[in-house]
């Protein structure tokens, strides 16, 4: 069953240290938490659950 959900949050991802910069930006429903906002990370990346990552709130509300 779908969860039902009123609003879209953008996120653009982008790999620190890298020339060309990498990035994706990708799009979540309000009911992700984070364990599904790390699932569709991993997804985008093209990763196996197997790079380290972390999220950072650069202008958090």
């Amino acid at each position: 069953m779908k969860k039902k959900f009123d609003r879209v949050y953008q996120f653009k991802i982008t790999l620190k240290g890298i020339r060309p910069p990498i990035w994706r930006r990708i799009q979540v429903p309000e009911t992700y938490t984070f364990w599904d906002l790390h699932v569709a990370i991993q997804d985008a990346m093209g990763w196996e659950d197997a790079h380290l990552h972390e999220f950072e709130m650069v202008s958090p509300s």
